[in-house]
């Protein structure tokens, strides 16, 4: 005697099939927007300008097509907002037909990517632009936060790291901004404000802060922040750290050995941060250009937002180095690499701000 197999309720798998095709597309589309290869230059080619000195002393080189802004905003170009692929809506297991659960399962294992805009700015700190200091000519530190913030919002910044961060730049910095961004230390941090690292609450959540102690002029200590961050829309968590290296300067020299062991702790913490297989981004004011490089890649695996190569043939530092970096742990794709030294910049601080677009699959 035969039996008869019901039938299976088709639309519903067809449905279900659908929502997968389109998160799919999804992906695929915000890939090809994001870019491609690690350290790729911008989309449209920028114009070039001259090196200029930076608070360090040190040259910062000459420059190169696409990776440098130098005319007035708003030339630099503007991100409008970071697409996130929609998950689709779930429902209970029992309630699939046979056949659909695979096609469920298989939406689950589809990763939502996690992209940002990072910065790192030394946005030179306010003491050096009040009376006596070697900028006073210039607008003071809060007055030039409102430049900062205009920057942030040009690129569509998600996350930043600042430099000579003095209070009263923080305090502005806090006002101009509001609840949009959050940061660590900064004003209320109990730390060191003058390293902070700074996030927009609608893209990003603490999950976990501290920071780590670092060498600098002529070996006091300072105390640079490290935060573990969750994306608000892929859940994904990535740990940042902000550091500035002592520089040579007239009143202190003789700092090369200081660099060396604030770079040999920094190494240390990105390899440790990063066992468990966590993101890790170490951005910030580094005081030196092909030895910061050709050091940390020989040591962690990180690549360059800059396009800074490194394999077992050797080191392969990008055309035009700066002394300001972002590198990340292997697994993150960098593009839109720029070196904002425009008008607005350049009003703002004695250092560019440095900016890329990063990705994770």
């Amino acid at each position: 005697m035969s039996s008869t197999r019901p039938r299976r309720p088709a639309l519903l798998e067809i449905g279900v099939a659908a929502v997968i095709v389109a998160m799919l597309a999804g992906v695929v589309a915000l890939q090809l927007r994001l870019g491609g290869s690690s350290g790729g230059g911008p989309d449209a080619p920028e114009r070039t300008g001259s090196g200029e000195v930076t608070s360090a002393g040190e040259p910062s080189g000459s420059a190169s097509p696409g990776a440098e802004v130098t005319t007035a905003m708003p030339t630099a170009p503007v991100v409008t907002g970071l697409p996130t692929t929609p998950t689709s809506p779930t429902a209970p297991a029992e309630a699939l037909p046979s056949g659909a659960s695979d096609l469920a399962s298989l939406a689950e294992g589809i990763a939502v990517p996690t992209a940002f805009r990072i910065a790192t700015f030394n946005v030179l700190g306010a003491s050096h632009t009040r009376p006596g200091g070697k900028a006073a000519s210039r607008p003071s530190g809060a007055e030039r936060m409102r430049g900062v913030v205009q920057l942030l919002a040009a690129y569509a910044v998600d996350v930043v790291g600042f430099q000579e961060f003095e209070p009263e730049q923080s305090e502005a910095f806090d006002a101009l901004a509001g609840s949009a961004w959050d940061s660590f230390p900064g004003t209320s941090g109990g730390g060191d404000v003058r390293r902070t690292i700074a996030w927009r609450t609608d893209t990003w959540e603490l999950v976990a802060k501290q920071t780590m102690a670092l060498p600098y002029f002529n070996g006091g200590i300072v105390h640079s922040p490290w935060v573990r961050l969750r994306n608000v829309a892929s859940g994904r968590e990535v740990w940042f750290g902000n550091v500035h290296n002592p520089a040579d300067t007239p009143q202190f020299t003789g700092q090369e050995q200081y660099r060396d062991e604030a770079l040999r702790r920094e190494i240390e913490w990105v390899n440790t941060l990063h066992a468990d297989g966590t993101p890790v981004v170490l951005m910030g004011d580094m005081n030196e250009r092909e030895e910061f490089w050709c050091t940390i890649a020989a040591r962690a695996p990180v690549v360059s937002a800059d396009g800074s190569g490194y394999s077992e043939l050797g080191c392969s530092p990008a055309a035009n180095l700066g002394i300001d970096w972002i590198v990340g742990t292997t697994g993150f794709t960098f593009s839109g690499f720029t070196r904002d030294r425009s008008e607005l910049a350049q009003w703002a601080s004695d250092h560019p701000m440095v900016t890329a677009l990063a990705q994770l699959p």
